[in-house]
């Protein structure tokens, strides 16, 4: 036996959630509600995150404080929009829209504290292009850069990364010598190649002083000579190239969100239907212990009426023909022990005299009824006797007949009665007063008790089909919103 097992700018949930409110007799907080409604709103977090980053190329420009990492910015914007200072004042992640659709992303210095460390990784997971500022004059490495690139590295495939990755070396006017920067170049190459398994990324050497004076006095080779032209025209071929890749990464960006929603919705929907097998296992067992409970009781009564019935139609045929002569049964187990022993001469109506002392008048009888097994006839001084005799015991038998069938037509008080500090059918009594037939009370009292042992099971039933459009919301708005990016390319 078992049961018949907003937010309107990104996502709108399903009309069917509504299966699990009809169940929910409560105004209290639901925590299933609020695990999905976390769930799906970290989702939808991500995915409007998702498609804001769509909306641009990101170029983030990391690199530690002093190494020209600012005034890179402020020559590829050819302006002095970033601040050029000693001090440390990023500590976020500032933004300026290089061309349209472009976004120069200026991160807080690889030197930070933990936390401007942890803004600056946002702007690296997202980023399409990162710029990696290092300054000749300082010479090799930084133990702190080489591990802050690794982070970065880390947040992506090494090859992917490699794809995107481009090395900065400012202050080329600081040291003049070709072969000089070439040695610090080649050991810089080596250092991360080394310590953060990335290779054949491009690699420009800039002067940010030499191009901003350039500028200034309109000077034309200053500006080629500075190598920002070099590198803006490069940054521009490479915007064009990764076009077509935005939106296959965007994709799968979603693809991954999409995944994970839909993976701790399982993970919730797993829990509820373990807990579902495992209560309808219990619930299955113990439904079939109060049916064959019920179900005996039911058979007993019937049983009892149905012996009774037949006794008191019995008695009341051999109270009628008395005088015809009545069934030894009858006779033997309602009349002969109310009489007087002896009184009269029982053995004479079998054709036997009586022979032997009084001692042996058990086994005359026995032998009697056993000649003679189907009429004892009284004489007339003995009918009325034995008349009113049966009398009496039809009245007993009536009045048994009648509890009996008083049980049947209010079988479930008795149940109850009976089995009164029983939890489940206290539960149920309210079945008592209904009127109609045993086997549609028999049927009614199952229905009752079977709803107190199923409710539990029941609702963790409705609570896995309610976790269902929620897994299916997430599926179909992720796919729809694939199929707009893809028509729009």
């Amino acid at each position: 036996m078992g049961i018949n097992k907003n937010n309107n700018d990104v996502i709108s949930t399903s009309g069917k959630r509504q299966i699990y409110e009809k169940y929910d007799d409560t105004n209290d907080i639901n925590p299933l509600e609020v695990d999905l409604d976390t769930i799906l709103n970290q989702y939808k977090k991500n995915l409007s995150k998702i498609i804001d980053d769509k909306r641009y190329v990101k170029i983030a420009v990391a690199g530690r404080m002093n190494h020209g990492k600012s005034s890179l910015l402020n020559s590829l914007i050819g302006d002095n929009i970033f601040k050029v200072q000693d001090i440390r004042e990023t500590t976020a992640n500032s933004r300026y829209e290089l061309f349209e659709d472009v976004l120069l992303v200026d991160t807080p210095g690889l030197d930070a504290n933990i936390n401007d460390d942890a803004i600056a990784n946002v702007a690296y997971e997202s980023s399409n292009i990162i710029l990696f500022v290092h300054n000749y004059n300082v010479g090799d490495f930084h133990k702190g850069e080489l591990e802050a690139l690794k982070r970065i590295a880390d947040f992506h495939n090494s090859e992917a990364f490699s794809d995107r990755f481009i090395l900065v070396l400012t202050g080329k006017d600081a040291v003049t010598d070709q072969n000089d920067r070439e040695l610090i170049k080649l050991k810089l190459l080596k250092d991360i190649k080394q310590f953060c398994g990335l290779q054949n990324f491009p690699t420009f050497e800039v002067s940010n002083t030499t191009f901003m004076k350039g500028k200034s006095e309109n000077k034309e080779k200053l500006i080629v000579y500075s190598g920002i032209p070099t590198l803006l025209e490069y940054i521009t071929s490479k915007i064009e190239n990764l076009k077509p890749l935005r939106t296959k990464q965007t994709i799968e960006k979603i693809r991954n969100i999409q995944a994970t929603a839909i993976y701790l919705f399982n993970e919730i929907l797993q829990n509820k239907t373990v807990n579902l097998d495992s209560e309808l296992i219990d619930a299955d067992k113990l439904y079939e212990e109060y049916k064959n409970l019920i179900t005996k009781e039911i058979n007993d009564l019937h049983s009892q009426y149905k012996h009774l019935k037949q006794e008191e139609e019995e008695l009341n045929l051999f109270r009628d023909s008395i005088a015809d002569g009545v069934s030894k049964y009858i006779y033997y187990k309602y009349i002969e022990l109310e009489m007087e022993e002896n009184s009269w001469p029982f053995w004479e109506f079998f054709g036997k005299p009586l022979s032997g002392s009084l001692i042996n008048i058990d086994e005359i009888r026995k032998n009697a009824l056993s000649r003679y097994p189907s009429k004892v006839y009284l004489p007339s001084s003995y009918k009325d006797k034995a008349i009113l005799i049966l009398k009496t015991k039809m009245s007993v038998k009536k009045q048994e007949v009648e509890q009996i069938r008083n049980k049947f037509n209010s079988y479930y008080e008795y149940l109850y009665n009976k089995y009164m500090n029983d939890s489940i059918i206290q539960k149920s009594k309210s079945i008592i007063t209904k009127n109609g037939l045993l086997e549609e009370k028999f049927l009614d009292i199952l229905l009752e008790i079977e709803k107190y042992i199923y409710g539990d099971a029941l609702k963790l039933q409705n609570e896995v089909e309610y976790i269902k459009p929620w897994i299916a919301d997430v599926d179909n708005f992720s796919d729809m919103t694939i199929r707009l990016l893809e028509g729009l390319e």
